[in-house]
């Protein structure tokens, strides 16, 4: 659903040294900082040193760490490390409710190995005697998935552990400016966008971007390469 196609900006994966770097300059001002999130295009989990990640976030004192994935990854030791790393939440994007709903949707992925992922990553938890991470499980109704929201929660209203904190999600599709259009446009809306106030979005190179919805770095604010996170938007 995000516009990949249009994707153009160079891409990889931030180095661990700078990621050190701005967590430690971050967690000066944890009093502003409420969260974390270890994403944004892409799978976080193709990161090898994605959980290695998480600790130094926790360590630091940041309150709240999360990350989104397909959990297509979500393999039994990358679960059973999760469950160690000091992770509040993630949130699992599942758009289907059987195996031709969902590999159509999530195409390259397959239903039945995600599910699993799922269900093993719930009982490695359980079985640790752990709450955390508490996962969010997402679904987007869709064309291609059959808009099946009812469906969609009673697959995984037995899964999830709300004792744990874990629920469900059910979320409509959105545009992204020059991207996406899903949705028509009211001309009368006025509303402004408060992500600049209210986030702070660091490419994978460094350069800090207006908010999420910029999928290709046009919107350029400054850089975190030599100077510091307070300098990055002087």
């Amino acid at each position: 659903m995000c516009p990949r196609e249009k994707h153009v900006r160079k891409q990889g994966v931030m180095g661990y040294a700078l990621y050190e770097k701005l967590i430690q300059e971050i967690a000066r001002f944890k009093k502003e900082v409420e969260r974390v999130h270890l994403h944004n295009y892409g799978e976080p989990l193709l990161d090898k040193e994605f959980l290695r990640k998480i600790k130094p976030a926790k360590s630091s004192g940041i309150k709240h760490v999360y990350f989104v994935t397909n959990a297509s990854l979500l393999t039994e030791k990358i679960s059973c490390e999760l469950v160690g790393s000091g992770a509040d939440e993630f949130k699992i994007s599942f758009n289907g409710t059987d195996p031709l709903t969902y590999n159509s949707t999530m195409q390259g992925l397959d239903f039945d190995r995600t599910l699993q992922n799922i269900l093993n990553f719930i009982r490695i938890r359980r079985e640790a005697g752990s709450q955390r991470p508490r996962i969010i499980i997402q679904y987007i109704p869709q064309g291609s998935n059959g808009a099946r929201s009812a469906e969609f929660k009673k697959l995984f209203h037995k899964v999830i552990d709300a004792s744990a904190g874990d629920s469900l999600m059910v979320v409509s599709l959105h545009n992204y400016g020059g991207g996406k259009t899903y949705c028509s446009l009211r001309r009368d809306d006025r509303r402004v966008c408060p992500f600049p106030w209210e986030i702070m979005m660091i490419l994978w190179d460094g350069r800090v971007s207006t908010c999420c919805m910029d999928y290709n770095g046009i919107q350029i604010l400054g850089g975190c390469f030599e100077g510091s996170v307070t300098t990055a938007l002087e």
